[in-house]
Order: structure tokens, then C-alpha cells, then sequence
């Protein structure tokens, strides 16, 4: 029923309000104490218009809310009871423009995607990657120091400027060095090895061969040229 309340000076609904029946309905407004703040039951759009902040629940009291979109089962869910926000399916969040190729998205059960259209920065004192496998497929440029934990392994070519290694370094393939440094002494040189070399096959020496210690054949010395030696 109504009831006009005089001290209010407006009317009080006590029980169910109906507006319209159905198929048939009316527009119905409610005006905020701001200029320009509403909210609108629109009949014709079959939906509603809010013009001003939207506020569902309270604080440590809230209610799902479901934004549905144009494809069956892809929509937004705010879950109160799980404190969660779930966007179903592959649903994107993008980014800048809904068009554009920034956006995360699920692609598929445990597979999520970062993507941008250029480039992704990622600005953080420490970034940590907790992965069994990182598989990047493309070029790496790194402005910076890398320290592994445990093993880094290498499919491909390894370009850096230097290269600072304190455990083992296992090569599977071909090691190449393609500076061309001359080597003087045993602290100069394309390649300077700290300690002592073993090699298990031949070693061919395109140039000079320069021995400031004891050389100890355990085989045959073959010399094919000359053999010069000093005193």
C-alpha cells in the first residue's frame, strides 16, 4: 500500500512495487541529490542507465555481479564470495582500445597470454619467473647482469658483449670465437684460460705455437718443417 508520509513530505511504499506487466513497461528515473546523477529503468532499451556511482553491497558484505557479453558463455563475474574477479572463457582484458592487441586473455584451461602490439615493459627492482621451462621464442637483448641459480640452456647463438661464468659451461656444439686479438703472453689473446686446458682430440695451431715452460711429449713429435731450437 501508500502511505503519505507528512513529515517526509513524499510517499512511503510498503510492499512489492510493480511498474508495467509483461511485454508492456514504463521508464522509471530516480534523480540522486547532484545535478546530473540518475538512474534509469529505460523500457524501450530493455535495460538500465546509471549516471553516477554505482555502489553494490557494503564493505565486508558484497553480491555477485555478471556482465554478459555477445558470445554464449563468455562474460565478466565479480565473485563475493571467492573476492574474485572472473572473466569466463577467453574472455580479454584489454588495454588503450578494445580493437587493439594489448590485452591478457586465457586462451585456453591453464594457458594465459600477455600480449602488446609493440612492446611490453616490465619495471620492477626484482622479477621472478617460477617456471619448470621459459621458452623465448625470438631475439633477447639484455642491458644488464644475469645471474642463474641452477642450469641455462641454449638452443640457439649466444651474443654478449662479455660474459662472466663462476660455475661449469657445457657446450654441447661448436664453440667459436671470432675475435681476431693477437696473443703476446698467456694474459693476452682472443681466448685467456686462467688455469690449464685439456684436450682430448688434436689441436691444430694456424699460426706461431709460443711455450714459456716445459714442453712434454708423451708420443711422437711429427714436424713437417723446420724445427729450430735455441739455447
Amino acid at each position: 500500500n501508500w502511505l503519505w508520509d507528512e513529515s517526509a513530505d513524499g510517499v512511503v511504499q510498503q510492499g512489492t512495487l510493480t511498474v508495467g506487466v509483461d511485454d508492456t513497461g514504463y521508464d522509471v528515473k530516480f534523480f540522486g541529490a547532484t545535478s546530473g546523477i540518475s538512474w534509469l529503468w529505460d523500457e524501450s532499451a530493455d535495460g538500465v542507465v546509471q549516471q553516477g556511482t554505482l555502489t553494490v553491497g557494503v564493505d565486508d558484505t558484497g553480491y555477485d555481479v555478471t556482465f554478459f557479453g555477445a558470445s554464449a558463455s563468455h562474460f565478466m563475474l565479480w565473485d563475493e564470495s571467492a573476492d574474485e574477479l572472473v572473466l569466463a572463457q577467453d574472455s580479454k582484458l584489454s588495454f588503450h582500445d578494445a580493437a587493439g592487441g594489448e590485452n591478457i586473455v586465457a586462451s585456453a584451461d591453464g594457458h594465459l597470454e600477455i600480449n602488446a602490439g609493440t612492446t611490453l615493459d616490465i619495471t620492477a627492482a626484482t622479477v621472478q619467473l617460477n617456471t619448470t621451462t621459459t621458452d623465448i621464442n625470438g631475439a633477447v637483448a639484455l642491458n644488464g647482469a644475469v645471474t642463474g641459480a641452477t642450469n641455462i640452456t641454449l638452443s640457439g647463438e649466444l651474443d654478449a658483449a662479455t660474459g662472466d661464468f663462476s660455475g661449469l659451461v657445457d657446450v654441447a656444439g661448436v664453440l667459436t670465437v671470432s675475435n681476431t686479438t693477437a696473443s703476446t703472453s698467456s694474459t693476452t689473446g682472443s681466448l685467456i684460460v686462467g688455469g690449464g686446458a685439456g684436450i682430448a682430440d688434436d689441436l691444430y695451431v694456424g699460426d706461431d705455437l709460443d711455450v714459456t715452460g716445459d714442453a712434454v711429449i708423451d708420443g711422437t713429435a711429427l714436424v713437417t718443417g723446420v724445427l729450430t731450437t735455441t739455447a
